[in-house]
Order: C-alpha cells, then sequence, then structure tokens
C-alpha cells in the first residue's frame, strides 16, 4: 500500500489571506489548499507505517511545494489547460518515491473553503459579498442559536435567500467498519471504505480513490462496532448536538492511532478556528432528514441531508 493525501489546488486561493496563514501554509500565498496540514497528515502517516524513505521527501514542505507547483506545470502543458482548479492526488511508497495524480475539479465559492462559521444565516451573508477580482500570479505560470436540541430546522431550497441548499445525501452504514490505522492515516489500502459504499449506497458505480464512479454527491457515515459515528468514506462529518457542531473523536497527532476515523486537514482547521468540538456522536443518533456539514481536502466544506 502507499500513503496518500488529496489536495485541491486552486489559483484563486493566492488572493485567499487565511489560505496563507502559517498554520495552513509554509508561510507565503499558495494556490495550495492547507498544504501545510496535508504534509502533516502524510508525514505521520509516512512515521507510523516506517516508510523512512519518504520522510526526507515531506520533512522539506517549502521543497514539496515546489515539487507540485512543477508537476502542475507539466500537466498543463501536457493537457494544454488554462489554470484553473485541480485535484492533487500525491503517493508515496515504502521506498520513498513520490508520484503526483492531477485531474479538473469544478470551482467553488471561497466560502466553501473557508467558511467563517458553519451557522447557516451567517455563511449567506459571505456568499452575497462581492466577489474580488483575482489577479493570477506568475508564481503559478459557530454555532446556531437554536437552543441545546439536536435538530435543525428545514433549510431552505430557494437561491434567492442565498442560505446553502444541502448538496449531499448522507447513507447511513448498514454494517459497522473494523477501526485500525488504516482508518485513522490516509493509505490507499481502503478495501473497508469501498465495501461501505458498496452496501449503502444507491448507484452500482462505488470505488473511490482512483476507480471509477459514477457517484458525485453521495456519501457514507461510517460507524464502527460500538456504534460510533468515526467519519464519512471521503469526508469528515458535523453533526448539530447539544447546542454546538460536533465531530467525532478520532484523536490527535502524536496519539495511538486506530481508534477512530482520518484526522482530516479540514476537520483540523475546523477544530483550530473553534467551528465545532469534537463529541461522540452514536449511529442510533442520527436521523432521516438531519442536516449535517461535510468536508473534504479537495471540495472544502458542503452542506448535506440524511437519507
Amino acid at each position: 500500500f502507499e500513503v496518500f493525501t488529496s489536495l485541491r489546488y486552486d489559483p484563486a486561493l493566492l488572493t485567499c489571506e487565511e489560505n496563507g496563514h502559517k498554520d495552513v501554509s509554509f508561510g507565503t500565498p499558495t494556490p495550495f489548499y492547507m498544504i501545510r496540514l496535508h504534509r502533516d497528515r502524510m508525514f505521520e502517516a509516512v512515521l507510523h507505517f516506517e516508510f523512512g524513505a519518504a520522510v526526507g521527501l515531506l520533512a522539506d514542505g517549502e521543497r514539496l511545494e515546489e515539487t507540485l507547483l512543477k508537476e502542475v506545470k507539466r500537466w498543463q502543458r501536457n493537457e494544454n489547460a488554462t489554470d484553473g482548479a485541480l485535484k492533487i492526488r500525491i503517493l508515496f511508497s515504502k521506498l520513498g518515491s513520490m508520484k503526483v495524480e492531477i485531474s479538473p475539479v469544478p470551482p467553488v465559492p471561497r466560502w466553501m473553503l473557508y467558511p467563517t462559521t458553519l451557522n447557516l444565516t451567517a455563511q449567506s451573508k459571505d456568499m452575497t459579498r462581492p466577489t474580488i477580482p483575482f489577479t493570477p500570479s506568475p508564481r503559478t505560470g459557530g454555532a446556531l442559536t437554536l437552543g441545546s436540541d439536536d435538530s435543525l430546522p428545514n433549510p431552505t431550497t430557494t437561491t434567492s435567500s442565498g442560505i446553502p441548499s444541502p448538496t449531499w445525501d448522507l447513507h447511513l452504514d448498514s454494517a459497522p467498519i473494523p477501526t485500525s490505522p488504516f482508518t485513522t492515516l490516509k493509505t490507499t489500502h481502503r478495501t473497508f471504505y469501498n465495501e461501505a459504499r458498496s452496501r449503502s449506497l444507491p448507484d452500482p458505480s462505488k470505488q473511490i480513490d482512483g476507480a471509477p464512479s459514477a457517484i458525485v454527491n453521495h456519501e457514507v457515515l461510517l460507524y464502527d462496532a460500538q456504534g460510533i459515528i468515526i467519519e464519512g468514506s471521503t469526508t469528515t462529518p458535523y453533526f448539530w448536538r447539544d447546542g454546538r457542531w460536533v465531530t467525532p473523536d478520532v484523536g490527535n497527532a502524536g496519539e495511538p492511532v486506530g481508534k477512530g476515523g482520518q484526522r482530516g486537514t479540514t476537520r483540523r482547521w475546523a477544530l483550530m478556528k473553534g467551528l465545532c468540538e469534537e463529541k461522540h456522536v452514536t449511529q442510533d443518533s442520527v436521523k432521516v432528514g438531519d442536516e449535517v456539514w461535510v468536508s473534504n481536502g479537495v471540495r472544502g466544506f458542503g452542506l448535506g441531508r440524511v437519507v
């Protein structure tokens, strides 16, 4: 197996102050979404799995970013593509070889990458702010006031209000999955994720992470043998519980791995910013119709509904 991460390349991020902050970048404006956090998660994984030859390649974050920029430019030349949003999949083998896979992704509004809150009303204000014109750089060549219950009102589906509508259909898995270092750290050993999608999604195209899939906005919420939600198959979920947004407790870097789901990059950022807290969420507390935020390192944050 290989250690990997998937992140967004987007030239529009060069003008995003938050994306250039030292907590998520290497201290300069960058078109890579939360690149420092992606480097950190891969570094933890190669150390745990004893991919010693890859450690040096990841130790120098700025050099890693320069390598990725070269790969992006090479791909753009080969594809005769203009500068735009891309999915960058970085893989490291145990022998230390690095592989980069690139594919186009749709543009998204900036608030979906760096929301200031998960409050739906506040998000609508962010969505209606005037767009700041983007000039390409030569470098690239929270809580709702609902009281203490666990439910949210039905979101509007009208675009005139500016409030986001659910764009993900979330399906609760029909069986638990075993937790291990492979559910905490991101590797290409993902059989249990594909099996969960196969048994729980309504479409026959089940595979993820490199295999064909017709599924775009369907996600599976996964839980362990104790009935505790650990993550989504491709996203981090955020639930409304006890008057605040919470995400499953999966442990922090440096703690023993294997007790839960992925220590995702957007999850780490949301916790740093106080958009959510860690809390166990049981699978029997998740009901059809619940609104749940989800996020990942390519698409940012989106609103989902349990179906």
